[in-house]
């Protein structure tokens, strides 16, 4: 009975909130002026997960919650215009993994992933809630790896530069394959969206675009210690393009 009251306050004080909050902006835009700033992330209520293994492979993981847009970034803009902003979105993460294998193995991976895309936004008149934009933003993503294998049995060691990879059950390092290499990606982005102000510091909205990117991929070398022997796998480049959108819905806050 005490948490049903408690429920009844809690949704009372926010509907009481949001009617002060709705009559109080009746009369004025809720939307950014000049001089704003805005930081956002993207709410991904069950959507499905890209990942690429940059060796070939790839997958999808369905139902997925996840905070952040495409690129797991968070995203700041500022309006030096009523009408135009600047935006900046960025994110870094680092995997630290140590694994011991069926096949006589353990293996200590790192890897470090960095991306920043700056841009700019034209928002045009919509309503006084309603805020919907076109713009254009350039992509920097970088991805470094390091692994170290121990071979149990023989204790040998094997160092994997620049790079992860998937050690073969016949110890025959050519029938191995790369789980990830380090790779530098540039693109460019057209996008299209609407933010849709709830409350007069709160927005909701979505986004999608057209990007175009160019990606290389770069050598990996396989080298055991002892006895000693060693395999390359040479890099690569490619071109992609295609549209995108964010999967979810971005909310964010005004200040």
């Amino acid at each position: 009975m005490k948490k049903a009251l408690v429920l009844l306050t809690l949704a009372a004080t926010i509907s009481s909130f949001v009617h002060a909050q709705g009559k109080s902006d009746s009369t004025q835009t809720r939307k950014p002026r000049a001089g704003n700033f805005t930081t956002e992330l993207t709410l991904g209520l069950f959507t499905t997960n890209y990942f690429n293994n940059y060796n070939g492979s790839y997958g999808y993981q369905n139902n997925v919650f996840t905070l952040g847009n495409i690129l797991s970034q968070i995203r700041g803009r500022y309006f030096y215009q009523d009408n135009k902003a600047l935006r900046l979105s960025f994110n870094y993460e680092h995997n630290s993994n140590n694994y011991a294998y069926s096949n006589n193995y353990k293996t200590s991976r790192s890897g470090n992933t960095f991306s920043i895309n700056p841009g700019l936004e034209k928002h045009f008149k919509g309503t006084s809630k309603l805020s919907p934009y076109i713009g254009t933003e350039l992509a920097f993503t970088a991805g470094r790896y390091h692994e170290n294998i121990t071979d149990i049995n023989t204790s040998g060691e094997i160092e994997v530069q620049k790079g992860w990879y998937n050690y073969p059950a016949s110890s025959n390092f050519e029938e191995g394959y790369l789980y990830a290499r380090n790779f530098n990606t540039v693109g460019l982005r057209g996008l299209a969206g609407l933010d849709y102000y709830v409350l007069s510091r709160f927005y909701l909205g979505l986004e999608f675009g057209y990007s175009v990117s160019y990606s290389k991929y770069q050598d990996v070398k396989v080298v055991q210690k002892e006895p000693a022997t060693n395999v390359t796998f040479k890099g690569y480049s490619s071109w992609n393009s295609g549209a995108y959108a964010n999967s979810g819905i971005r909310a964010g806050f005004v200040f």
